[in-house]
């Protein structure tokens, strides 16, 4: 016969070993869920930190490119003065002042106006992307996110050039009164010491624009993308899965695009950039 309180002894413990598997179960089921919660904590904060470090890339590419307009269109004013000067061609006129008009915001602003547009415009008298809105270029840069610094050498640099714009208008002056020598002296007006000294005052700024967007934008980029790393040391750390890393994409550099033609079309002089 089994000994008094055998049997109670015996429920008793299994009933023991059931609350021990059941706190079992729970403080595992407890851990995954806190777990879970963690990676997705990580692939929230990694996705947020990519599309901050995505951002800024945008924002430097959009600078570095209104930088290059203005270099670009500054020299295309250059391009158009001394062709009109060279051959007499109003169209190179018109030109000139519709680049004036369309940085200055008084006129229809081309889709993709970038560094390639009045090349084909000169050469093959079409349009290679119709126009929208006119918005001046100095709006376009306040939209940009450039520094107060930054904002500030731009408008010098654009001051500068219509100064020069000016000059060049008394060179075309000089061309309507139709003359061998005043056209002489018009030419002369756009090659000399005091053009090409006011040209360089022109891209000065520029420059340093371009050293300021890249230093700013590289910063930005870095600060984005460090916390991403933080948490990902951090997800691995605690067994969670690597997250993705961000392909930052430091595309062509605007500063770095190929010059347009030097000299204008005519087969006259080449010229320093404006």
């Amino acid at each position: 016969m089994p000994r008094p309180g055998t049997h109670g002894d015996a429920a008793g413990h299994d009933v023991s070993k059931r609350t021990s598997l059941k706190q079992l179960v729970t403080v595992g089921l407890g851990i995954g869920l806190v777990l879970l919660a963690v990676l997705l904590l990580v692939s929230l904060l990694a996705e947020r930190s990519m599309q901050d470090a995505t951002a800024a890339e945008a924002r430097r590419s959009e600078s570095l490119r209104l930088a290059y307009e203005l270099r670009q269109t500054s020299d295309d004013l250059t391009r158009m003065a001394r062709s009109h000067v060279a051959t007499g061609d109003r169209r190179y006129l018109t030109w000139f002042r519709e680049i004036l008009a369309i940085r200055a915001g008084t006129a229809p602003r081309p889709v993709d106006y970038d560094g390639i547009y009045w090349d084909s415009v000169s050469d093959t008298g079409q349009r290679p992307t119709p126009s929208g809105p006119p918005v001046a270029f100095a709006t376009l840069a306040t939209r940009a996110g450039f520094s107060p610094q930054e904002l500030t050498l731009l408008a010098t640099a654009q001051t500068r050039s219509d100064a020069l714009a000016r000059i060049e208008e008394q060179a075309f002056a000089l061309v309507q009164a139709g003359g061998a020598a005043d056209r002489e002296r018009a030419d002369a007006m756009l090659y000399d010491a005091t053009y090409l000294h006011a040209k360089a005052e022109i891209m000065e700024p520029i420059g340093q624009v371009f050293t300021l967007v890249d230093t700013r934008t590289a910063r930005e980029t870095a600060e984005a993308g460090r916390p991403r790393s933080r948490v990902v040391c951090s997800g691995r750390r605690g067994g969670a899965p690597p997250a993705g890393g961000h392909g930052g994409v430091r595309g062509g550099d605007a500063a770095g695009r190929p010059a347009s033609r030097g000299g204008a079309r005519h087969g006259h002089r080449p010229h320093r950039r404006r």
